[in-house]
């Protein structure tokens, strides 16, 4: 009697323990610590030629966790974009009463890419060819904030923002 005992009781710890361990796997994978993000925002600017200078924005992440980022960037209305360059495309050139413009447009403008995946140790780069539509400078706000995607949620960072001001070289006079 005993051995026909312990054929029933011997699978059922079995199951049990299996059970038990499949359980304890994602609890062990909740309390796994998400590495820390550790962001640098640059902003840097290179004269092309006249009335035309590049805007590069860099966001680099040296720490060991991935993060969801989207890239904003902020031009006056003295200046427009000749073209924009971007991972994830072309950006959205958003004006003052919320509504698309015109990159060129004589309005105050928000240029926001679609969000993107900063993967640990790398770096990604935007760029804005500004035009300028006087000799006035051009005070340019670059933005990068934590988003989400979905359900898909990465290490949250507190948002930074860099500024430059940018000159343009003067246009040449004909003749």
């Amino acid at each position: 009697m005993a051995p026909l005992r312990l054929r029933w009781i011997l699978p059922m710890l079995a199951l049990v323990l299996v059970l038990g361990g499949c359980d304890e796997a994602p609890r062990r994978a909740e309390q796994t610590p998400v590495g820390t993000p550790d962001l640098r925002l640059r902003l840097d600017s290179e004269q092309i030629g006249p009335s035309r200078t590049d805007v590069i924005i860099t966001a680099v992440n040296v720490g060991t966790a991935d993060v969801l980022i989207v890239i904003a960037a902020e031009i006056p209305a003295n200046a427009g974009a000749d073209r924009t360059r971007g991972p994830t495309g072309n950006p959205k050139v958003i004006g003052p009463a919320g509504s698309e413009v015109g990159g060129g447009a004589d309005v105050p403008k928000v240029f926001e890419w679609e969000p993107e995946r900063l993967r640990a140790g790398a770096n990604l780069r935007w760029e804005i060819a500004l035009r300028c539509n006087d000799l006035q400078p051009v005070k340019v706000v670059a933005r990068m904030t934590s988003t989400t995607v979905g359900s898909v949620v990465e290490s949250p960072f507190d948002p930074m923002t860099m500024e430059r001001e940018v000159t343009c070289l003067p246009p040449h006079r004909p003749g």
